[in-house]
């Protein structure tokens, strides 16, 4: 039976607990910030006085940060905590990375794979190139985030083996916690596949 071989997983796919650690204290900074100097500059021009906005940064910008942080923090590690559970691992990094083979043909495998990305609602396909074995895709926004960016490169190996890389990142740059949304976008592809292989002899 053909069927699909993870070959390699990137070093960055699940990212590292340290890493994960800085991303929050960013989030913590930025939101403290961003609530500190809005109310600051409010305070300030209302009142003609510039202390309003030194005042403000820390009593209603980094104070209510820490809530803040807090609530998200105990947020990502509960989907954190349901993803171990269902995949057996912990994605740290919002930017995920699978790659495996499939035994069969570039065109069949590209071909299968549109097909199954088409089919899925939440996806919508925004470009499609044969020729470089390119599939892009927007995924629609959830609770979790305001969307993902999928990419798949499909490469051949030979004529009966095909590389596949699948990619699953936010949409916007700026989004430093996705609450493991990107990696279950592309667990959830993989798993296709493979359900796919089984339910057909040969795969394709």
């Amino acid at each position: 039976m053909k069927g699909v071989v993870v070959i390699k997983l990137l070093p960055t796919e699940y990212g590292n607990i340290s890493k994960y650690i800085i991303t929050l204290v960013k989030t913590y900074v930025i939101f403290g910030c961003v609530l500190g100097l809005s109310f600051g500059t409010i305070r300030a021009v209302q009142y003609n006085n510039i202390s309003h906005i030194i005042e403000d940064l820390i009593y209603k910008g980094f104070l209510p940060a820490i809530i803040f942080i807090i609530f998200v923090g105990l947020l990502d590690l509960i989907q954190k905590a349901k993803c171990y559970l269902k995949y057996q691992a912990v994605a740290f990094d919002v930017r995920q990375v699978r790659e495996f083979l499939i035994n069969d043909s570039h065109q069949a495998v590209y071909d299968k794979i549109k097909e199954l990305l088409i089919n899925l609602p939440k996806i919508d396909i925004i470009f499609t190139d044969i020729n470089n074995g390119i599939i892009k895709g927007l995924v629609k926004r959830s609770w979790k985030s305001l969307g993902e960016k999928l990419t798949v490169d499909i490469k051949s190996i030979s004529n009966h083996e095909t590389k596949v890389t699948l990619s699953s990142e936010p949409k916007f740059k700026i989004a430093l916690i996705d609450y493991c949304k990107n990696f279950e976008n592309v667990e959830m592809i993989l798993n296709l596949v493979e359900q796919e292989m089984k339910r057909k002899s040969g795969f394709f």
